[in-house]
């Protein structure tokens, strides 16, 4: 059987997109201002919780991906049976099949 390629790196790419969409979530509602005087910090905040929102879209877009591919490698894998090793020919089989 043919080993699928790892997805080690792709479920390292998820799980550090995961942790800075947190990081972005709380750094968002953390610098939510307390008054008006501090505008800035909101329009910050504001940036901070659509780059948020964004990472966590592309983490469950990337982990579904994963997992369909998974599911689709099982599904051709489960399609054959699994490899055979041929017979060798012996040279009496080949002159009765007219090779020799």
């Amino acid at each position: 059987m043919i080993l699928p390629p790892s997805s080690f790196g792709a479920l390292i790419r998820i799980n550090m997109k995961a942790f800075l969409a947190f990081l972005f979530g709380l750094a968002a509602f953390l610098l939510w201002p307390e008054s008006l005087e501090w505008w800035g910090l909101g329009i910050i905040s504001i940036g901070c919780g659509l780059s948020a929102l964004g990472l966590a879209v592309d983490v469950s877009r990337t982990a579904m991906k994963l997992h369909m591919r998974r599911t689709a490698l099982k599904a051709y894998a489960a399609q054959g049976s699994r490899p055979k090793t041929a017979r060798m020919t012996s040279p009496e089989t080949l002159k009765n099949s007219g090779m020799l």
